[in-house]
């Protein structure tokens, strides 16, 4: 499943350009037709396995062994004197740590529950009696106490084992972590989404009155184009109309000159009026 889930984050690609890997970035597209018109995606999640998710470790307690018996001891802790000493057993819990047993019982422990490392200093001070604690981690001097884990926060889910109740629980964990993730990523990219639609909206829109506008202004330039065609040829009519009517005027108030020849007799000389 894992190899499946890489596959697709790698090869999931829009024009050239992956979109899951974790390398879209940064990127911004024109939504307008002027200047600074654009909207911005940051980023989309990175989907593969060793990416997707972060999810937290619980911590394993770090614990000290039984002290063995050693009589009396004087527990001094941030400032303060004394086992049972009610400053000593505040300053003990808000670190985090729990005292078990007794030093003259043999059973005396501390433990961190956050699983980070402590140490246990063993000072004789004045004390001159020989012997001391039995218990591992009790010796003279500083013990330092690192056997559990700290939380800590991990990212993706490709190094999960589920072959043991740990491993399983952890998947628990990386798939709550990546469910996570992907509802985030949803969201995210489902705002934009809504921003590329009122942009597409808003430019249909635009389209759709300047397509109106535009058919107004032809059917404008149309009807006056037939009111000046009509000017045009009534104006033509009229003229021709004119010119008919001049004619017979002209012919009759100027006619053309006529001659004609008298003979008179034989060898009479023609005679032009």
């Amino acid at each position: 499943m894992k190899n499946e889930i890489d596959r697709v984050a790698t090869q999931t690609a829009f024009n050239g350009v992956n979109l899951l890997d974790g390398s879209f970035t940064n990127q911004t597209f024109q939504v307008g037709a002027n200047a600074g018109q654009t909207i911005a995606v940051s980023s989309i999640v990175n989907a593969q396995s060793a990416a997707l998710g972060t999810w937290s470790i619980a911590p394993t307690a770090n614990a000290s062994g039984a002290s063995g018996a050693f009589g009396a001891v004087m527990l001094d802790f941030a400032g303060a004197s004394g086992l049972a000493n009610a400053t000593v057993q505040a300053n003990l819990a808000t670190a985090g740590f729990t005292v078990s047993g007794s030093a003259a019982g043999g059973d005396l422990r501390f433990q961190r529950a956050d699983g980070a490392s402590f140490d246990i200093v063993v000072e004789r001070g004045a004390f001159s009696h020989g012997g001391g604690f039995a218990g591992a981690g009790f010796g003279d001097g500083t013990n330092t106490i690192n056997n559990g884990s700290a939380s800590a926060v991990v990212t993706g889910f490709a190094a999960l084992d589920i072959s043991t109740a740990a491993g399983a629980d952890r998947a628990i964990l990386a798939m709550d972590g990546t469910l996570t993730a992907i509802s985030t990523a949803r969201a995210q990219l489902g705002a934009v989404q809504s921003r590329f639609q009122s942009a597409v909206t808003n430019l249909y829109t635009t389209s759709e009155n300047l397509s109106a506008s535009r058919s107004r202004i032809k059917d404008a330039d149309a009807l006056g184009s037939l009111r000046r065609r009509r000017a045009r040829a009534a104006h033509e009519e009229k003229q021709r109309q004119l010119r008919q009517r001049a004619q017979p005027a002209v012919q009759h108030g100027s006619p053309r000159p006529q001659g004609r020849i008298v003979m008179i007799g034989a060898g009479a000389t023609p005679h032009l009026p």
